[in-house]
């Protein structure tokens, strides 16, 4: 079993590794997140939950996620992530993929991240912002978009040093932290 790794201002919370017993917690996430219109809608369908199941597990096997870039299908990497401790257990989570395949670790997305409901506006989803930041390497570049209703996250991207590049008609922005050179 990973430890968490801790180095943030809510000691006693930190990230690890996702194992295949967190997937169903995860899944629990992005299911309510999409009734709440923070992910995708077509998560609330079974078909597509059961994808993304197999996806997860896939990426914990480690075989890469594949993605439809508009153009075709690629394979990239990932991580998925898990925020909380051993006496609380999961209290949220993060999917991590590459933004380009082959870039590795220069260029990363989040592509999807959550704290359960209970836990939301205590600081958790900042401190589990900067559990990741302290995690991976300062030249690496973070990629994020958010979908309108999750202006929360919006706003705690652009505090940890994120910036808008791009904010498309349907309201969803496109955000960057640049690494450092």
């Amino acid at each position: 079993m990973f430890e968490w790794l801790k180095k943030n201002k809510l000691s006693h919370y930190g990230i690890r590794p996702a194992e295949f017993d967190d997937i169903s917690f995860v899944m629990e996430g992005l299911i309510s997140g999409s009734e709440a219109g923070h992910f995708t809608p077509t998560l609330m369908e079974l078909k597509h939950q059961k994808i993304q199941k197999i996806m997860f597990e896939n990426l914990l096997k480690g075989i890469g996620t594949p993605t439809f870039t508009g153009e075709e299908i690629v394979k990239k990497s990932g991580v998925l992530w898990v925020y909380g401790n051993d006496r609380v257990g999961n209290i949220g989570f993060i999917f991590l993929q590459e933004k380009y395949q082959g870039s590795g670790n220069s260029d990363i997305e989040i592509l999807m991240a959550g704290i359960s409901q209970e836990y939301r506006k205590k600081g958790h989803g900042f401190n589990m912002i900067n559990c990741l930041l302290q995690a991976i390497s300062n030249s690496t570049s973070l990629y994020a978009r958010c979908y309108k209703e999750s202006e929360g996250m919006f706003q705690l991207l652009q505090k940890v040093g994120f910036v808008t590049i791009n904010t498309k008609p349907s309201g969803t922005h496109e955000l960057e932290l640049k690494g450092k050179e």
